[in-house]
């Protein structure tokens, strides 16, 4: 989360940041975004403004 820390965010916003999107965003590409890149296929998943993709290696 450096990212947010050097951002001027102030701890409340940083804090909002990982429990509203983030922590949404990694259960499901744990789970979810998993299963799909070892079946071959694409991913992806948003929350607010993050949207994170998979692809299966080429």
């Amino acid at each position: 989360m450096a990212v947010a820390r050097t951002s001027g965010m102030d701890a409340d916003a940083q804090s909002r940041l990982r429990e509203t999107f983030l922590g949404s965003v990694h259960k499901s590409l744990v789970t979810d975004g998993s299963a799909a890149v070892e079946s071959g296929h694409f991913w992806s998943a948003a929350a607010g403004p993050l949207l994170v993709t998979l692809s299966p290696a080429a």
